[in-house]
């Protein structure tokens, strides 16, 4: 949960709000957003699928053609095993076969239509995954997310609080939710963006196991960031989300 309140002259916010500030149309209702992507744009290539199978892939396509497969898959990982079923690896192949001629193989058989779409290893998909990392330094929109907006996924239960001018100032308020952890890193965005505008936002981990503040004056930056049980902690969630423990 977090809490943004922030004060400047009208034209700066209202800038701010033209960017920050999603609008979506749902039967027929306008539904406000904050907008981390409008914020820290993605890269539209990361938009593709994460997942185990082009991860395993990707493994293959990182290592030197002349490691051993046997070294670079443990007989303990799940496909393991798929990999010796679906091309008949006799343990005595197993122990000598690289990955160099395990992709040739692959490759053969991609050739004469054999069905590659397995449930364990996706080629196709880490390819993706490698051009992106070369292109962009990430495979898909999760680890750039994680990094760039400090969650996987937008906001959403936006909540405007406060929208109103008092003696020449622009207050605005407002609520929104995200994944696991604030967007600590677009506020720190948002700062670089906005030196004229001084902005402070409260966060809260739903189960009470963090909390943290976050304050912008002048482009000048401060961050707090207390963990459960931590001193201080008490303190902070009575002063800013009125929680009593």
């Amino acid at each position: 949960h977090n809490k943004f309140s922030l004060s400047g002259p009208t034209d700066i916010v209202q800038d701010f709000k033209d960017l920050a500030f999603r609008i979506d149309r749902v039967s027929n209702e306008e539904i406000i957003n904050f907008d981390l992507n409008s914020i820290v744009p993605m890269p539209g290539d990361l938009g593709i699928v994460s997942c185990a199978t082009g991860n395993h892939a990707l493994r293959l396509l990182n290592s030197p053609p002349e490691t051993l497969l046997k070294d670079l898959i443990s007989t303990s990982q799940v496909y393991f095993g798929a990999i010796q079923d679906a091309f008949a690896f006799t343990d005595q192949i197993w122990n000598v076969i690289t990955v160099g001629e395990l992709l040739t193989a692959i490759d053969h058989m991609r050739a004469y239509s054999r069905c590659l779409d397995w449930d364990f290893l996706d080629l196709p998909l880490a390819k993706k995954y490698k051009r992106n990392i070369e292109k962009y330094g990430y495979p898909t929109w999760y680890e750039w997310r994680d990094d760039n907006w400090g969650c996987t996924q937008n906001t959403w239960r936006f909540n405007l609080v406060t929208d109103e001018i008092v003696e020449n100032v622009h207050r605005l308020s407002f609520e929104f939710k995200t994944n696991w952890s604030a967007p600590v890193p677009v506020f720190y965005r948002l700062s670089e963006m906005y030196p004229q505008l001084d902005f402070k936002v409260s966060y809260l981990e739903e189960y009470l196991q963090f909390t943290g503040l976050f304050v912008s004056n002048v482009g000048s930056c401060e961050r707090l960031y207390l963990h459960h049980n931590e001193p201080g902690m008490n303190e902070h969630l009575l002063e800013y989300w009125g929680i009593d423990l």
